[in-house]
């Protein structure tokens, strides 16, 4: 299990790590684009930046909270169980595709986003502030 995944900069077009991966908590980096599927909730603790370029992470199980930002000409969101985003959370991108089985509660101040693709949850909150 990695615990934290911290300080990593991706180089390349695009880094994926698909499958079955056991990441806690991730951390500050950057890349061309980044796809990430993990067996269980995830936490975004830094800052994930891919410029323009395409931002996914996907839960099989629980979770998907951001406590740091997601930076991305699309970010793609999908939670086993819940998204959430702290007070101090940000999502900057052109577009937004969220799918969560529990509930969205995106609602940070300080999100920037110019317009929302997907958006499904199939119980709880469905909220999202787009800035």
């Amino acid at each position: 299990m990695m615990s934290g995944w911290y300080g990593r900069v991706l180089r390349g077009s695009a880094s994926v790590l698909g499958a079955a991966n056991d990441i806690v908590d991730l951390g500050a980096f950057a890349a061309g684009s980044f796809a990430l599927t993990d067996a269980e909730a995830l936490t975004v603790k830094g800052d994930v930046d891919t410029g323009s370029g395409t931002l996914s992470l996907k839960t099989n199980v629980g979770n998907i909270a951001i406590d740091g930002s997601l930076t991305g000409g699309t970010v793609d969101l999908t939670a086993a169980a819940k998204a959430t985003e702290k007070s101090s959370g940000a999502i900057i991108a052109n577009l937004l595709n969220v799918t969560a089985d529990t509930g969205i509660t995106l609602t940070s101040t300080h999100n920037d986003i110019t317009n929302i693709g997907t958006d499904q949850t199939n119980t709880g909150p469905n909220r999202i502030n787009k800035s």
